[in-house]
């Protein structure tokens, strides 16, 4: 009868994660205890770091311009080198491994796997300790902006890779109150906080769409006025509507999330104190990027610009671990 297998580093870093307490997923890295990245190497580079960061082949792999910086990772203890160039404006990683014996040339390395997403916005590639074995590990920690999060493991043996491992993390998240803005003499503003944060709720969780209609039918001026939402600034249908303010000053708001990110969205009607709205809810942000807050802004039809009549922002803050599941691949 033999002993059953070890669990792998996924395995172990799942259990280590479940008995984690709720507060500990405020934190950017919350498995940091257990994932240990090497540190790119400084100004002062050892001579096999100068001659990796140079080595034409190596930034041919990267695709790495000839005058641009590649950074030079290196896991102490280990032959194992990482280089990596970041570009655009996603901060999108793109990486090398190479293999450095006392006396040897530089040998590169086949990675062990393949990122199941694409290195940018946080998510990143290093050598590392993990459960105090080096291996490489690629994927980025969840937040409250983005509650899902993921990595994959392969531990280096001292001759080549483990088969990797997968972990994937989904933490709970709440939203609260933050701000919120009303046009003058404005009807919906205190009955529409309740409205705009089921909204804001359903939007996060699978779709707002459902969530305004109850059991009404919307009134014909409500759907002509979203078939199609006008798309001039500031009105309804904006791709990059501002949250409005209605003339409100504060210099200590976050000026990213002060306007609907275009990267997701919803246009629908909503009913408030016995009539119809137009309704905008989705993710705060610019452009394609979006923050840890949902907007939600009220119009009047036609849903001009002048026909806001309140908005809402609320937070997103992680309220500890739903799951972490470990996913090993056969040997």
């Amino acid at each position: 009868m033999t002993d059953a297998a070890e669990p792998s580093v996924c395995a172990q870093l799942a259990g280590e994660a479940r008995r984690l307490p709720a507060t500990a997923w405020d934190k950017s890295e919350p498995l940091a205890r257990w994932i240990r990245p090497s540190r790119p190497t400084g100004r002062t580079r050892s001579p096999t770091e100068q001659a990796l960061a140079i080595d034409a082949y190596l930034r041919e792999l990267l695709t790495a311009p000839s005058a641009e910086h590649v950074g030079v990772h290196h896991l102490q203890g280990t032959p194992l080198y990482l280089l990596d160039f970041v570009t655009g404006a996603a901060h999108c990683q793109q990486y090398a491994l190479a293999e450095v014996r006392q006396g040897q040339l530089p040998k590169e390395l086949a990675s062990p796997f393949q990122p199941t997403a694409a290195l940018c916005m946080g998510g990143w590639a290093r050598l590392a300790r993990v459960m105090n074995r080096p291996a490489l590990v690629a994927g980025a920690a969840p937040s409250a902006g983005f509650p899902e999060g993921e990595y994959r493991v392969a531990v280096w043996t001292g001759r080549g890779w483990e088969p990797p491992c997968g972990l994937k993390l989904r933490l709970r998240t709440v939203l609260t109150p933050v701000q919120r803005f009303c046009a003058p003499g404005s009807a919906v503003c205190g009955a529409g906080q309740a409205v705009a944060l089921g909204l804001a709720t359903a939007s996060e969780a699978a779709g707002a769409a459902e969530a305004g209609f109850a059991a009404r039918q919307p009134d014909d001026e409500v759907l002509a006025a979203l078939n199609p939402p006008l798309q001039e600034p500031g009105a309804v249908g904006d791709p990059n509507l501002p949250l409005p303010t209605f003339g409100a000053k504060d210099g200590r708001r976050n000026g990213f999330l002060m306007q609907f990110s275009n990267a997701a969205g919803e246009r629908l009607p909503v009913f408030i104190g016995g009539r119809w709205w137009l309704a905008v809810v989705g993710r705060a942000g610019i452009g394609w990027r979006t923050g840890a807050a949902v907007n939600v802004a009220f119009f009047a039809p036609p849903g001009r610009a002048v026909d806001a009549v309140a908005s809402y922002q609320f937070g997103i803050e992680p309220a500890g671990l739903l799951d972490a599941t470990a996913v090993d691949e056969p040997r």
